[in-house]
Order: C-alpha cells, then structure tokens, then sequence
C-alpha cells in the first residue's frame, strides 16, 4: 500500500483465515495493520517463549518499541486514502457453495460448525455423535481447519486424521451407509501427496483386510497408511489455491 500510494490500489483477496480479517491474510500488505511492536512482544511474552525467540528477533522488536523502527501503516493513514479490497474467495464461500449443491442433490443440510477448529480427533467424534442422533438422508458439513497433536511416528495431516478418527467413531456409534469426506482445498494435506480422506463404512474392514489395526494406526498418527490401505485418500492434486478444509458427510438410509 506504500509502495502504491498514492495509485489507485484494489486488491482482490482470497481468504484462507478463519473469520476473514483482511489484516491477517498473507499478512494483509495492502490494508491497514492495527497491531503494534508492543503487541508482539506482550504475545512472546505471555507465551513464555520470549527468551527462545532468535536476538535478531527481538532485537527488531526492542527497536519498533523503541520508535526507531517504523510501525506498518495504521488505520487512517494517507497510504490508503485510494486503496480497497474485496473479498473473492473463503471457506465460507465454498462452504455456501457445498450446501447448495447438497440441497439440490436432495439431502437435508445440517451446518455443523462453519469455523471448526480444535483436535482433529474430537472433531471427528463429535460430527458422528451429531449424525447418531439424526435420522433420513442427510449432509452434514463444516469448514475450517482442525489440529494435530503429534504423539506417533506416523505420517498423515489433519484431514487424513480426522478422516480415519471419524470411521472409528462411526463404528462404536453403529453408523452405516454414509460417506465422510475432509480435505484440504489447496489439494495437499500435511507432508503428503494427498488432500485428505475420503472414508465410508467399509474403510474399517478394508484396512484390517490388510493385517493392520486402524486404531493403532490412528495411535500413531499413520493416517496416512491406514487410509492407504483402504483405497480412501483423496488425491486431486494441487488446487492452485486455499481456502482452507472442507468435511462433508453424507447419510443415505
């Protein structure tokens, strides 16, 4: 927005944070930063890890603190007196856009949280609990992006790991007849060559064909493998963009 002043300055943004602060995405270069030197140290800070941060880190902030290093340009500033953005692309667009086209395929839409974030594996948990409760032909769908707490030696990412941990949650739940799909809309899901899974109620039995227990597959965080196994990664190749995941389940009674 400097840079451009004072040129007409339009940026068209495709949103991959959740909640769409345009100051956040790709760390909004062309829109007003509200966030100080002072703010980022008080974060190290409270999070205990200040003293880990590299001297040249926090030698920079000292220095913004200080005022001998600029700010960014703040709200009101005369960089953006011709400078606008609009909003093109977010996971709250794809996420409209999969329930309308659920609609027309004749399933009942449930929007099961439209900013999932949290375990990979709870999440997983509570969208089959949801769909135990629900009876007829249904797609319950979410959007966001979930985490994961390494614990295993496995290989996998959050899509593949909520993918598998749902099978396993559907099991003990008796769900049969559906398909659940997590993915990644930029096509690539952890360090794989997959976006995510896409399981249904046959992926269980299809992975313990092959010898191997989904559960202490899950235990190491080899979604990856399981999912292998099964058949049920979901491969699309790179997208060309983000807006960060997708999760669909679709029930046919």
């Amino acid at each position: 927005a400097r840079l451009a002043y004072p040129a007409d300055l339009h940026a068209l943004i495709l949103s991959d944070v959740l909640g769409d602060d345009l100051s956040t995405i790709a760390s909004g270069p062309t829109v007003p930063d509200p966030t100080r030197f002072s703010d980022a140290r008080k974060v190290l800070k409270r999070r205990g890890v200040w003293d880990k941060v590299p001297e040249a880190v926090r030698h920079h902030i000292e220095e913004g603190v200080a005022k001998r290093v600029p700010e960014t340009p703040k709200p009101g500033d005369a960089v953006f007196r011709h400078a606008a953005a609009t909003l093109v692309g977010s996971n709250a667009v794809s996420l409209a856009a999969v329930r309308t086209a659920a609609k027309k395929a004749g399933y009942r839409v449930i929007v099961h949280d439209d900013c999932l974030t949290g375990e990979a594996r709870k999440a997983a948990r509570a969208m089959a609990a949801l769909a135990a409760k629900k009876r007829g032909r249904l797609a319950i769908i979410a959007g966001g992006e979930t985490t994961v707490t390494l614990k295993g030696k496995g290989r996998g990412g959050r899509n593949q790991e909520m993918a598998l941990a749902f099978t396993l949650a559907a099991e003990k739940l008796k769900l049969s007849n559906f398909v659940f799909l997590s993915g990644g809309t930029d096509g690539r899901d952890g360090p794989t060559d997959a976006a995510g899974g896409i399981v249904d109620s046959g992926t269980l039995a299809r992975i313990r064909k092959h010898g191997s227990d989904p559960a202490a597959l899950l235990d190491d965080n080899d979604s990856y493998r399981a999912l292998d196994l099964a058949g049920d990664l979901l491969r699309v190749g790179a997208t060309g963009t983000n807006v960060a995941d997708l999760q669909i389940l679709l029930i046919d009674p």
